[in-house]
């Protein structure tokens, strides 16, 4: 296959992969579906996840902040609603921060909660219903989107992956919480031949192994097969 990059810009390159490597998720216990949006704005995902009803998705940052702004806007639609039933002369634009204001503690009210639990099940359903594996990357995904693709999964799934990588390397790292099947080591970073340390936090402070400024580096071991 052909990639010109996480950043474009340049030429495509050729990506020498086995068919072994293609065939790994398939092999898997259970069936899955992926999807990945080819094109078209949130509706057109929307649409084609309610049909296909996907159990793993991964988009990009960018796919999974739009499916946000999507929930956010049918939840403001909700709560002015609500809010216009119980004072109808009270007009506040969704836009204005007394909004911002009002909202926060009308869901901190049980009629509000029920509100939030409800279009988020809705958002659930809207895509497809069956998630069980979620993953984002490409650029720093928002705290509050994360929490929103862990209430899309399905009941009782909790797998949300942030990852790094590229076509070249595809999953390098991830962020968060390691997986079962692999060993995690942390070791002193070696000396570079310049003389400085080889970790990017290098002389930012003076921490123990694991903090910040620490001079570590971590291992990990999958199926018997290292990295750093």
């Amino acid at each position: 296959m052909y990639s010109s990059g996480t950043t474009g810009g340049s030429a495509p390159k050729g990506i020498v992969t086995s068919k072994a490597a293609w065939g790994v998720s398939n092999a898997n216990p259970g069936a899955r579906l992926g999807f990945t949006r080819a094109g078209g704005g949130v509706a057109q995902f929307v649409e084609h996840a309610r049909q296909l009803k996907p159990s793993f998705v991964l988009g990009m940052a960018t796919l999974w902040s739009d499916l946000y702004e999507w929930h956010v806007a049918a939840l403001n639609l909700a709560l002015q609603q609500s809010l216009r039933e119980r004072w109808p002369d009270v007009d506040i634009p969704i836009d204005s921060p007394e909004w911002s204001r009002i909202t926060s503690a009308f869901l901190a009210t049980r009629r509000g909660g029920a509100i939030r639990v409800r279009l988020l099940r809705q958002s659930r359903q809207d895509l497809g219903g069956c998630l069980q594996v979620v993953a984002t990357g490409g650029s720093r995904t928002p705290s509050e989107v994360l929490k929103f693709m862990a209430h899309v999964l399905q009941e009782g799934c909790a797998s949300v992956k942030d990852c790094y990588g590229s076509t070249e390397f595809p999953g390098i790292s991830t962020n968060g919480i390691v997986a079962e099947d692999v060993e995690l080591k942390l070791e002193e970073a070696a000396e570079t031949k310049g003389g400085g340390r080889a970790d990017n936090d290098a002389g930012s402070g003076s921490g123990g192994c694991g903090e910040r400024g620490g001079g570590c580096t971590a291992y990990v071991d999958a199926g018997g097969s290292s990295g750093g």
